[in-house]
């Protein structure tokens, strides 16, 4: 794959990754193989592996700051070993929501748990995209990438996944 030509390129080459991205997430997440902080890397791959490929799920190797916000992410020799720290976390959260996925699909069960049910998947699709834009793993598409993460969660257990359209 040869690099974009020009910035017009990569912007057309970026939103064609997004859009695999999101079918890539789609089937992931009916494919019921884990996810992992490796599933959250292989999305990141899906956006960049044509528009740039030497970061294409690679977790970034430079210290980045974030234009217009007054967070600073971790330094860079941090990032893998706060990723598996989130691993972990997620695995757990993940089994937790298998615990009660039945209670969604569920129409005759009691209502209260299937609230409790789903609030258990929404704040899981929120945690994980926190932790990513909060570590900030990659040089680029972290927002993009947690959105979708996000997303990964929520049609794994019978959601919806969230459409953000900014203009």
């Amino acid at each position: 794959m040869t690099r974009p030509k020009d910035e017009n390129d990569l912007q057309k080459r970026e939103a064609t990754g997004v859009i695999r991205a999101s079918r890539f997430v789609r089937k992931y997440a009916h494919s019921h193989r884990a996810i992992n902080i490796q599933a959250i890397s292989l999305i990141h791959r899906e956006i960049f592996r044509e528009a740039w490929p030497e970061i294409a799920g690679k977790y970034r190797t430079e210290n980045v700051e974030i234009t217009g916000s007054k967070h600073l992410p971790p330094h860079f020799s941090k990032v893998s070993e706060m990723m598996l720290l989130f691993d972990n976390e997620l695995k757990n959260s993940v089994k937790e929501c298998e615990l009660v996925e039945g209670y969604i699909l569920d129409f005759n069960g009691d209502t209260k748990e299937k609230f409790d049910a789903i609030e258990k998947i929404l704040n899981l699709a929120a945690r994980i995209h926190h932790i990513i834009t909060f570590i900030h793993p990659y040089v680029e598409g972290n927002g993009r990438t947690a959105r979708l993460a996000g997303n990964l969660i929520l049609e794994r257990f019978g959601l919806v996944g969230l459409s953000v359209k900014i203009v």
